[in-house]
């Protein structure tokens, strides 16, 4: 029975220990990233948010940092995946900053509906978030400049079609012109020469009427 018990004890310090060096490592890790991200050296810090990701991947906070990391290296798709990954966890509760970043994220590619929908999660999870408030309307300031200039593209477009249409009618109209009138100087050469063949007919005839009554080609 002490043996048992002895075997117990020590399996549950080893755990202990572990959970323990694992926690301090992490702690070490993570305070590690956030030194570099504050120093701005993102870089290292993206290496010391990934490591502990990787060895704890539930940890929301570890994904949001990490998320943070990549969109300082120009890492969009791997932030949003990071983020993702960070709401997914039900207990999290800086989900409005995640909500956040993802609507930057998006607004910064002039993806404005998107970023929309990103804000307005984020403020249902936290409706006194006012920085979200703010890049909310702006948001939908350049969602609506945006959609103007893209009619007036399309409208500019719609008449430069029109335009074209226009002048290839207008091409074809005179091609289809040039045609007849090619067509009518033909068919006026084609009756001049017919006339002339009759007027030249007529002439031998009569040439050959005088030439019989003379009595020259006897």
């Amino acid at each position: 029975m002490k043996k048992i018990l002895l075997t117990l004890m020590i399996t549950f310090t080893v755990i202990f220990l572990n959970a323990g060096l694992f926690n301090i490592g992490k702690f070490f890790r993570n305070n590690a990233g956030k030194k570099h991200y504050t120093k701005q050296k993102f870089e290292k810090a993206e290496k010391s948010f990934n490591e502990n990701a990787i060895k704890d991947p539930t940890d929301p906070k570890l994904q949001y940092n990490l998320g943070n990391a990549y969109y300082k290296n120009s890492k969009t798709e791997e932030a949003l995946s990071a983020y993702q990954s960070a709401l997914r966890n039900s207990k999290f509760k800086d989900k409005d900053k995640v909500l956040h970043n993802i609507g930057n994220i998006y607004y910064n590619n002039e993806d404005y509906g998107q970023a929309i929908e990103s804000y307005k999660q984020a403020l249902k999870a936290n409706p006194k978030n006012k920085d979200v408030k703010v890049n909310y309307e702006l948001a939908k300031q350049m969602l609506q400049q945006q959609q103007q200039q893209q009619k007036q593209e399309q409208n500019k477009d719609e008449k430069k079609e029109e335009k074209q249409e226009k002048k290839e009618e207008q091409k074809q109209q005179k091609q289809s012109q040039e045609e007849l009138d090619k067509q009518k100087e033909a068919e006026e050469q084609l009756k001049a020469l017919q006339e002339q063949e009759q007027n030249d007919l007529k002439e031998k005839k009569k040439a050959k009427a005088s030439g019989r009554a003379e009595g020259k080609y006897w």
